[in-house]
C-alpha cells in the first residue's frame, strides 16, 4: 500500500458515528466490565492491542498514531514518548542496563511472555568492560545523557567517528552492549553504513539503535538494514507545525512490550492522547511537506555552494559523502536542513550575519512551517572526514551555522541568505 493511502485509511476504518478525523480518547483510565477483563488488560504484553486500562501505559488515540508510525518505518510496532529526548533515554537504558546481553537465551524466554525476562546486572569487574559505543556526532543530548548517567552507572563509553567501518569494528567487542547512530547527523551530516554496523554489533550480540530523525522513514528505513531500535524526535518532520514535542521508539513487538515492563512504565514518559491527535494530524501531510523540504534543500545546497563566504557545506546528498558505496542504498533523499562553515571564524561577523536574516529565525529544532538560523560551535572532530580543517586541532572548537529551510519560496531564502553574507568573509575560489 502506497504511503498516501496507508495515513489516510490505516486504524481509522471504524471511526465512530463517520468521523473523518479521529476522536481524542482524552482519559486517564479506562474502567473493565469484570475483573478478568482488567486483568487481561494490565498484562504489559497486551501493549499495542486494542485493550487499555491505563494512559500512561496505552491509549487508543496514542496507539493510532504508533500504528501509523510503525507502518511508516517498517517495523512491527512503534511505541510514542513525551520527547525525543524520552525516547532516546528510555532506549539507552533498556539497551545497555536492562536487556539481558545474551540474545539466544533472551530471544527464547521473551517466547515465554515479558514477565519471564529479567534484566543482567552491570558488573564493572567483567572483561571486557560493559560498554557503549556511539558516533561523536549524535545529538548532543543524547551524548550528554551518555556521559551523566550511563557512565556513572558503569558502563564505559567509547566515542567514534563513525563513517569507517573498520574504526566501529575495533571499537565492538563482546562487552558492547549497544551501538548508538544517527546517520546522517543533524549538525554536521556524517553518515555510517547502517547495514555494515548492524551485522558487526550482531556478531557480539549488541544491539544498535539508530536517530532517524534528520532523514525521516520516506528516505531511510535502518530497520529492513537490520538496525534494531530506530527512534526518532517526532517534533520535527513528523509533527511539522512546530507546535508539539513528541519521540518515538520503533522496532520489534515483543521487544517494546518487554522495554514497557522494565523500563517505558516507570520513566513515566509517555505522549498523552493530545500529543498523539496533534501527531497525527501532522503524519496526514509529511510526505508533502518533506517533499516540499527536499526541493528547498535542493536549491539552497546549490546556491550555498556557490557562495566565497563558505568554506564547507555539509548536508546528507552532498556529493563527498554519496561516494560511500553504502549511501545511495540506504538513504533515498534528505529534508531542507544543512550546515556551513563560514571562513569567517569569529563570533562578531556570525552574529552580524544571523541578525541581519530577514526570513529565517534564531531556533533550534527544524521541521515545521518557519525558516530557522543557528550558529554553533563543535570540535572539528565532529566533522565530516572530507571536511577536515588542518589549521585546527581535533579538540579544537569550529564554527558552523546551520540552516533548516522551511515552507517559504526557496528563490526566497536563498536572496535572504545573499543580503545577509555581506557581513561574512570572502575567500575567492
Amino acid at each position: 500500500m502506497d504511503f498516501e493511502t496507508l495515513f489516510v485509511h490505516l486504524g481509522e476504518e471504524n471511526n465512530p458515528h463517520g468521523a473523518i478525523v479521529p476522536p481524542i480518547y482524552q482519559n486517564s483510565l479506562f474502567a473493565c466490565d469484570t475483573l478478568a477483563q482488567f486483568q487481561e488488560a494490565a498484562r504489559f504484553d497486551c501493549v499495542g492491542t486494542n485493550q487499555y486500562y491505563y494512559s500512561r501505559i496505552s491509549n487508543p488515540t496514542v496507539n493510532l498514531a504508533e500504528q501509523k508510525i510503525a507502518a511508516l518505518e517498517g517495523t512491527e510496532a512503534a511505541m510514542l514518548f513525551s520527547s525525543g529526548m524520552a525516547a532516546i533515554s528510555t532506549a539507552l537504558q533498556y539497551g545497555v542496563i536492562t536487556r539481558p546481553h545474551d540474545a539466544d537465551a533472551w530471544n527464547e524466554r521473551l517466547k515465554g511472555g515479558v514477565d519471564e525476562v529479567r534484566p543482567e546486572p552491570i558488573d564493572r569487574h567483567t572483561t571486557p568492560k560493559p560498554n557503549l559505543v556511539y558516533v561523536d556526532a549524535v545529538y548532543g543530548p543524547s551524548r550528554c545523557y551518555i556521559e551523566e548517567v550511563i557512565e556513572p552507572m558503569g558502563v564505559e563509553a567509547r566515542m567514534v567517528s563513525g563513517e569507517c567501518l573498520n574504526e566501529l569494528r575495533d571499537a565492538i567487542d563482546p562487552g558492547t552492549r549497544c551501538v548508538l547512530l544517527e546517520s546522517p547527523t543533524s549538525l554536521t551530516f556524517k553518515l555510517q553504513d547502517l547495514r555494515g554496523v548492524a551485522d558487526l554489533a550482531r556478531k557480539h550480540n549488541a544491539w544498535t539503535m539508530i536517530d532517524n530523525t534528520c532523514a525521516t522513514p520516506l528516505y531511510q528505513r535502518p530497520h529492513e538494514l537490520g538496525i534494531d531500535l530506530v527512534l526518532h524526535s517526532a517534533t520535527k518532520y513528523m509533527a511539522g507545525h512546530s507546535d508539539l514535542v513528541a519521540g518515538v521508539i520503533c522496532g520489534r513487538q515483543n521487544v517494546l512490550r518487554h522495554l514497557m515492563r522494565r523500563v517505558g512504565q516507570f520513566s513515566g514518559g509517555r505522549l498523552m492522547p493530545l500529543g498523539a491527535w496533534l501527531l497525527l494530524r501532522g503524519l496526514r501531510t509529511m510526505k508533502l511537506r518533506v517533499m516540499h523540504a527536499a526541493e528547498t534543500g535542493r536549491v539552497m545546497s546549490e546556491a550555498l555552494h556557490g557562495m566565497p563566504q563558505f568554506r564547507y557545506v555539509l548536508d546528507a546528498l552532498n556529493p563527498e559523502n554519496m561516494r560511500q558505496s553504502y549511501a545511495g542504498e540506504q538513504m533515498k533523499g534528505t529534508g531542507s536542513l544543512m550546515s556551513v562553515v563560514p571562513h569567517s571564524q569569529s563570533i562578531e561577523p556570525i552574529r552580524k550575519f544571523v541578525e541581519s536574516l530577514e526570513l529565517f529565525r534564531i531556533g533550534v529544532s527544524w521541521g515545521g512551517h518557519e525558516s530557522l538560523v543557528v550558529p554553533l560551535q563543535v570540535p572539528r572532530h565532529m566533522l565530516p572526514g572530507w571536511a577536515m580543517m588542518p589549521e585546527y586541532g581535533p579538540q579544537d572548537r569550529v564554527w558552523l551555522i546551520r540552516f533548516y529551510g522551511g515552507l517559504e519560496s526557496a528563490s526566497d531564502l536563498v536572496e535572504d541568505i545573499r543580503q545577509a553574507s555581506v557581513h561574512l568573509e570572502t575567500v575567492s575560489p
